[in-house]
């Protein structure tokens, strides 16, 4: 850690632990009826998406069941490998343990304390100044996208660990031994939250500064890089498990190299909500404002000043640091702005592997990392010229974003893109004004002579000015709901149907409908979403549905699902049948449910095959003369190994669907197949009486197995391979880890 500067000494008081106490009475401040369990987050994907997951996970942990496969969404497709569930994340016992919502809102809100408290530990250790560490640390937890992150918990755990990350990575290079082991232990812990674009960013972050520590010499270089090579090998065997499910099923899956858009970019003007967060914004139906064409976040807002201090740090450039954090910035900026900012249209065409990523608007994700740690290099560099500055410094600071301020509420005056811009631009330049004027002033004030009473109260309120500006710089972020809105159904006496018996499906006008309309009631907009099963809330009751709402699908499954709506209120009834829809979403009414007596259920068997490729196969699935009770359609590459080439008879007489088990014992009077309506997926292994046999694919995206003749014992089991392997190498990596943690016990070189 940096030597403590005079100022730094000033401010010995503040410790860790008391700047932690504050932090937690903050964020109790900022969400008291969500940490008490009186309200629970809903708005967007917490509800639709991260709460249901939460759920699922929770239902399959109380029956002793890892949960590998999800069933209940788009035909089955994986669930642990991908990534974003959390599964193996140690934290999620939390909320597996304890009641839902209310653990799962804790855990959110937890995670945004636990990054503000790593924020100071890494601050403090780069300027040796704990007001400065606490500038920082308040900045990275409370402004506008970790506040819009708390609605993803994958994310906001991500941000929760990526300065701890840093520092203790950074040590652990440095140091080697335990610190080594220590950082491998916290990378593998931000790697398991599942947030492949935080997770890149971090250790872009880490590889920028280890090339940079390499480049200046400041350890033998050999030394230096075996221990930062150590530390990536340790942190992918520790997360292996989760690891290598997830780039598993990402090979299989509907992301390739042309998958990126550059859809949902920062605008070029969008620089200014750093300043002033409501110019150009719209207000959704839900009350929340967001940019034209990018809806990833609602807000990006630093702080007004805590802006002007990271561009002080940055202007002056007397750190090497301050430098590498301020290219840092301006990249992350370039790059937020997907193809108009040139840098990311090049990249992706020169590397395809970064197709992978939607959203160029998560970049901002590093700019909001680097700010608080520029801010904080700005406050330590205020605070040693305070004495000869004599407040001169407050001019220099508040008067050039006073100014880009008046220019940002004309242009909105003289362009605004809607009615109530010009005005609403105004109030938030005056607002933010206002926050940045106070805070400076109180930053640049001589406290070095000052008493101890009168540096706590300027230090306390500096910090309560930044979470106030967080917290008001645009409409609450993060609306809460009672509780009971989002409890299962079985908590009011209605149980889940078994798998197997029949699925829905929303129509193409049902979603176009939800994804269309927002209301301003967050608890009336959930629960009409809920009856109408739009995106995962499916999970909450166990009630199996053709679509979901998942980072990764398989692609097959996509193509057959694609094609079933014929228009917005008609769909192909042979293939409806075959997915076994038994309701579909009435046409009179979005949140009611037409029956369809025509499903079949979810195993059949019986059908003739015939046999084609896959263009082929995908056109006569969704021919209106398909019939699935008679025809089931195989790849060409099965006709010369199967002897079932006839249709013939086949009886189901006995049946057992899990989630990640399937037992039937059927009759057949010949050579048959059995089909299943689930998605094919190359974990999932069957034996007919205890021997193997293949899964075929079948119907361009489901299963199909061979019986012969007979009655016979078939099973389905899911069994991941990846998942398996990466189990082994994990137990590895903690003995290993452990072994270079006992080895570098009480040493300290480097």
């Amino acid at each position: 850690m940096k030597d403590p500067t005079p100022h730094g000494r000033a401010f010995a008081w503040l410790t860790p632990r008391r700047f932690a106490g504050i932090l937690a009475l903050l964020v109790l401040a900022s969400f008291p009826e969500i940490a008490f369990g009186l309200k629970s987050f809903v708005h967007r994907d917490f509800g639709l998406f991260a709460y249901p997951i939460a759920h699922y996970h929770r239902d399959c942990f109380w029956r002793g069941e890892l949960p590998l496969w999800n069933p209940l969404n788009n035909g089955g497709l994986p669930f642990l490998a991908q990534w974003n569930t959390l599964t193996l994340y140690p934290s999620s016992l939390f909320y597996l343990v304890f009641p839902l919502p209310w653990s799962l809102n804790v855990f959110c809100i937890g995670h945004l304390w636990w990054a503000g408290v790593g924020m100071f530990w890494l601050a403090e250790r780069w300027t040796g100044n704990r007001a400065a560490a606490a500038v920082a640390g308040m900045a990275f937890a409370f402004n506008g996208l970790t506040l819009n992150a708390l609605m993803w918990p994958n994310n906001i755990a991500a941000l929760g660990w990526m300065p701890w990350v840093v520092l203790c990575a950074e040590r652990g290079w440095q140091k080697g031994g335990r610190s080594l082991a220590l950082g491998a232990v916290v990378g593998a812990m931000q790697m398991l939250t599942g947030a492949p674009e935080i997770i890149f960013f971090t250790w872009l972050l880490l590889g920028t500064f280890w090339a940079v520590g390499w480049l200046q010499r400041t350890q033998p270089r050999g030394q230096m890089l075996g221990r930062f090579c150590g530390l990536m090998v340790l942190v992918f065997a520790l997360s292996a498990a989760q690891l290598l499910p997830f780039l598993d099923l990402l090979r299989h899956s509907h992301r390739d190299g042309q998958f990126a858009t550059g859809a949902w970019a920062m605008p070029a003007w969008g620089i200014a909500n750093f300043l002033v967060p409501q110019f150009h914004m719209n207000r959704s139906g839900s009350g929340l404002l967001f940019q034209p064409g990018q809806f990833w976040t609602s807000s990006y807002y630093p702080g007004a000043a805590v802006l002007a201090l990271a561009l002080w740090a940055a202007v002056r450039w007397r750190q090497p640091r301050a430098f590498l954090l301020t290219a840092l910035l301006v990249l992350s900026l370039v790059l937020a702005m997907g193809d108009a900012g040139g840098l990311y249209h090049w990249i992706r065409q020169a590397v395809p592997a970064a197709n992978f990523m939607r959203f160029p608007i998560k970049f901002v994700v590093l700019a909001n990392f680097v700010l608080p740690l520029l801010a904080a290099i700005g406050v330590a560099d205020l605070w040693e010229r305070a004495r000869e500055s004599r407040g001169r410094d407050v001019p220099r600071l508040v008067l050039p974003l006073l100014a880009l301020a008046a220019v940002i509420v004309v242009s909105a005056q003289f362009a605004p893109f809607y009615p109530f811009d010009a005005a609403q631009t105004l109030s938030s330049a005056i607002r933010s004004g206002a926050f940045l004027i106070t805070v400076i002033a109180l930053v640049c004030a001589p406290l070095s002579t000052a008493r101890l009473g009168t540096r706590l109260s300027l230090i306390l309120a500096v910090l309560a000015l930044l979470w106030l500006d967080a917290v008001t710089h645009v409409p609450w972020q993060n609306p809460g709901v009672p509780p009971k809105i989002l409890e299962a159904s079985s908590k009011t006496g209605q149980s889940a149907p078994a798998l197997g018996q029949g699925r829905r499906l929303l129509s193409l006008a049902a979603m176009n409908e939800f994804y269309r309309t927002n209301m301003l009631d967050p608890a009336a907009n959930f629960s009409q979403r809920r009856s109408g099963l739009h995106n995962n809330v499916n999970l909450i009751d166990g009630i199996p549905k053709v679509d979901g709402f998942f980072s990764l699908y398989l692609p097959e499954e996509r193509r057959v699902h694609f094609r079933l709506y014929r228009s917005e209120e008609q769909i192909r009834e042979p293939l409806a049948d075959f997915l076994g829809v038994a309701w579909v979403t009435a046409r009179t009414n979005f949140l009611e449910w037409d029956n369809r007596p025509t499903a079949m259920p979810w195993v059949s068997g019986g059908q003739q095959p015939l046999f084609a490729d896959a263009g082929a196969a995908l056109t006569n699935i969704v021919a209106l003369d398909f019939d699935p009770r008679r025809n089931v359609l195989l790849p060409l590459e099965a006709r010369s190994l199967v002897t079932a080439t006839n249709g013939t008879e086949v009886r189901i007489e006995k049946l057992s669907w899990t989630s990640q088990r399937i037992q039937a014992e059927v009759q057949a009077d010949s050579p048959a197949w059995l089909v299943f309506s689930q998605v094919h997926y190359h974990a999932w292994h069957a034996t007919v009486d205890g021997t193997e046999q293949p899964v075929w694919r079948a119907n361009v995206a489901f299963q199909a197995v061979e019986v012969p003749a007979g009655r016979h014992q078939v099973l389905l089991v899911y069994r991941d391979d990846a998942f398996r392997f990466g189990c082994a190498l994990s137990v590895a990596g903690l003995v290993l880890t452990g072994m270079v943690g006992r080895r570098g016990r009480g040493v300290t070189s480097g």
